[in-house]
């Protein structure tokens, strides 16, 4: 089968299209010919060789954690049936080998089933995305008198986190660029800050006590503090580092957490094809265009996720 990979960390320039066996499912699994993958930000990370000891398999090594298609084959005692359309959740580590290939080898409980409303290349930007958007959620406690502050809402993440905060019935800021202001008000939010250094200062002004949560797409960290209430909470979804005050509590969540819960995925496709949820593909990329997409993606600003296409 085909694959976008490497063999040594490096640049976009490192990518290239690989051969490489066809996975065989085994009990409770499942083969996806892939159509869509996406692209993210760990998959940058992971090619510029920054996972570290985390990747114990050998190279080639491939990204890419979400993807659909249609089931190619599923192993013994498997749910699934040959030709149904899915979108899965996946990962790279430890054994190096991602989503971005012609076929995918998933657990049966990583996929969901894809209604006839919802096109395959949008389907592919809800696993990862919206299985962390839907995390990061719950874990705020997003309901009716709460006040939920998203940075970073432009992007799929964001988005994702403020359709479902708005939905849960919170309150919800969005701080993102001025490009993105139309969108995030269609999507309900109560009001919107700038993007920038005075971010975490408007917050305060909206919110004189502080917000109850801040869902920090953005990676602003530390700097977010004196926007949350005493006692309040700061989700980060990448690694926080920094110090805290004020009772506040700070954290970062990893989507592995959701990465076995079917049924959260299934929700999320059915919310998109119900058009309550609203998956954003930026562009479109043939696979053996991938060095591009990872230099699109870096450039930053993309308003949504790039996916690479498999035909």
């Amino acid at each position: 089968m085909r694959a976008v990979g490497w063999w040594e960390p490096g640049g976009p320039a490192v990518l290239t299209m690989l051969e490489l066996p066809r996975p065989e499912p085994g009990p409770g699994e499942m083969l996806i010919r892939v159509e869509a993958a996406t692209i993210n930000p760990a998959d940058l990370s992971f090619r510029e060789g920054r996972v570290g000891s985390a990747i114990t398999g050998p190279p080639p090594h491939v990204g890419g954690l979400e993807a659909a298609g249609t089931v190619a084959a599923a192993g013994p005692g498997s749910r699934w049936e040959e030709g149904q359309r899915v979108a899965a959740i996946t990962a790279f580590i430890p054994g190096g080998r991602g989503a971005h290939a012609e076929f995918l080898l998933v657990p049966d409980d990583a996929v969901a089933l894809l209604p006839d409303a919802l096109r395959t290349v949008e389907a592919a930007v809800i696993p990862m995305s919206g299985l962390t958007a839907q995390l990061a959620v719950d874990q705020a406690g997003a309901a009716p008198g709460t006040t939920v502050a998203v940075t970073g809402a432009g992007g799929a993440v964001g988005a994702f986190a403020v359709e479902l905060a708005v939905a849960a019935g919170a309150r919800v800021i969005a701080v993102a660029g001025a490009e993105y202001a139309d969108r995030l008000r269609a999507m309900g939010v109560s009001d919107l800050v700038a993007r920038g250094e005075g971010a975490p200062a408007r917050l305060r002004e909206l919110v004189p006590g502080g917000v109850d949560v801040v869902i920090d797409g953005a990676l602003l960290g530390e700097a977010l503090l004196p926007a949350i209430r005493d006692g309040g909470r700061l989700i980060a979804v990448r690694a926080y580092s920094g110090a805290t005050e004020r009772g506040i509590a700070t954290g970062t969540i990893s989507v592995r957490v959701y990465g076995r819960e079917q049924a959260k995925l299934q929700r999320l496709v059915d919310l998109a094809a119900a058009g309550s949820l609203t998956p954003r593909v930026a562009a479109t990329f043939p696979a053996a265009r991938a060095a591009e997409a990872h230099q699109r993606l870096a450039a930053g600003g993309a308003g949504g996720r790039l996916v690479l296409t498999f035909g």
